[in-house]
């Protein structure tokens, strides 16, 4: 393993999702503040829908949604990733609606599978395609993507399922190459540590490809203690410090994206395993 082996990044694919959602912003193509079924008008059959539940793009990317964590659609969560759409379509009528929108943090998965695909609308372009052309091309991230092509294959650590007393697992992580469901948007990124550098490094302001105030927009608190969370990024803080970033973690894979705004410091960990002795989080911190 080095830094230009592939892992999946997991829940760190968030964070990509909504730095497009303020690219797009930026450019005058949505607000944060327009109903989302304005592009995806079958959120109408989300459970629990009414007129006084209309879900905006900042609620759907500050986990203030009040969608539930999943759909309760069976088998959601897998499938071929060129059926991800229409997994996701099905799954919306099985999606309740838990608190009113912008009242209360829930973090919700099928949300940000909703955000990407309301993003694909509005610009009339395939999601994947999308994060190609405004956010891995221009970054020169080119060992990340959702599809894993055959001649990065053997650039990829094989995902180890199962704790260190526990028999481990590599065929269910296999699997889950071929697809996760719905799960694009919210959790489908395959990238190395040098890759997410990049765009570390775009967040911090440097090689910006968003304005600065979104930047900051993005990495600022929208939800109550002890959930603190911006727009794709939670705010991890301990006695001494605040952090800026994501975690993730799927079958075989857990991943660690983390900065410390005002230093200008940042880490990245990711591993082809579960569980182990390394503690992510505590890990940043120090």
């Amino acid at each position: 393993a080095d830094t230009t082996t592939i892992y999946r990044a997991a829940s760190i694919s968030k964070s990509f999702t909504a730095f497009l959602m303020m690219q797009l912003v930026d450019e005058g193509i949505i607000k944060l503040t327009d109903p989302v079924e304005l592009y995806l008008p079958e959120l109408r059959k989300l459970n629990g829908y009414s007129d006084s539940t209309r879900i905006t793009f900042l609620q759907l990317a500050s986990h203030t949604s009040g969608l539930s964590r999943e759909p309760e659609l069976e088998n959601a969560n897998s499938g071929d990733i060129d059926e991800w759409e229409n997994k996701l379509i099905a799954s919306i009528p099985t999606t309740y609606i838990e608190s009113r929108p912008g009242t209360k943090y829930n973090y919700s998965n099928i949300g940000f599978g909703i955000l990407g695909l309301a993003l694909s609308r509005a610009t009339d372009k395939p999601f994947m395609q999308l994060m190609q052309e405004k956010v891995f091309a221009p970054l020169g991230m080119k060992r990340s993507f959702y599809v894993i092509r055959d001649e990065d294959k053997t650039k990829l650590a094989v995902g180890m399922e199962g704790g260190p007393s526990e028999t481990i697992d590599i065929e269910s992580p296999r699997t889950e190459h071929q697809g996760r469901g719905y799960k694009v948007p919210n959790g489908g990124i395959y990238s190395t540590p040098n890759d997410l550098a990049k765009f570390m490094i775009s967040n911090l302001g440097y090689n910006p490809i968003l304005k600065r105030q979104s930047l900051e927009t993005m990495q600022t608190e929208k939800g109550q203690e002890p959930n603190k969370y911006g727009l794709g990024f939670m705010i991890f803080h301990n006695d001494q410090i605040s952090m800026v970033g994501h975690h993730g973690q799927v079958l075989g894979y857990t991943s660690q994206f983390a900065f410390e705004k005002d230093s200008k410091f940042g880490v990245i960990l990711m591993r082809n395993y579960t569980l182990g002795a390394t503690d992510l989080d505590k890990a940043s911190f120090i």
